[in-house]
């Protein structure tokens, strides 16, 4: 399922209420796409393949104002990936009108996803080899930063890899990311 938050604090203060107290773990949990049983007072059930999505913005000083001190070190936020920007790219008065042909190939490149069967996925020599440099570089950087810190980035080569696999899906619809 795909969450939308425009403000990632109204999410973390969900999770602070009673009723939710469990919603982090949970989410933390389910994030590995693996079968999962779940009981309530009166039924029991199995989210089967889970996947799910948040996308969610907000402002560097509410961010650090939402975050807990187990946020961290429990793996919760390795989940997630963080864009941030320093600077503001657009200066728009008023949104411009979408282009009717750009929206049409979009709903197009999506409908060509959708009939995709499941399949494995391989990187080329190429890709391989730029890979096998970027982890290596990657980890040696790692190894200097504060350890308190280090979960935050022990996820980050295969959301590479993961990133690799959608850009060449909407690039190739192949199975060799190049």
């Amino acid at each position: 399922g795909n969450f939308c938050y425009y403000e990632f604090k109204t999410l973390t203060s969900m999770m602070e209420r009673s009723y939710l107290a469990g919603l982090k773990s949970f989410l933390t949990e389910i994030f590995d796409c693996k079968d999962m049983p779940v009981a309530r007072k009166k039924i029991t059930f199995t989210v089967q393949n889970p996947c799910i999505s948040i996308a969610s913005a907000t402002t560097s000083s509410w961010f650090t104002e939402s975050i807990k001190d187990g946020d961290v070190s429990s793996g919760f936020l390795t989940r997630f990936i963080f864009v941030y920007s320093t600077n503001k790219t657009r200066n728009d008065s008023r949104p411009k009108r979408p282009d009717l042909n750009v929206q049409e190939d979009v709903y197009h490149q999506l409908d060509r996803l959708n009939g995709l069967r499941e399949m494995e996925l391989e990187l080329s020599p190429e890709a391989a080899e730029l890979y096998d440099e970027w982890y290596k570089k990657f980890i040696a950087r790692v190894e200097t930063i504060d350890p308190n810190y280090n979960t935050l980035f022990s996820r980050l080569n295969i959301y590479a890899i993961k990133l690799a696999i959608i850009i060449e899906t909407c690039e190739s619809l192949g199975n060799l990311i190049s």
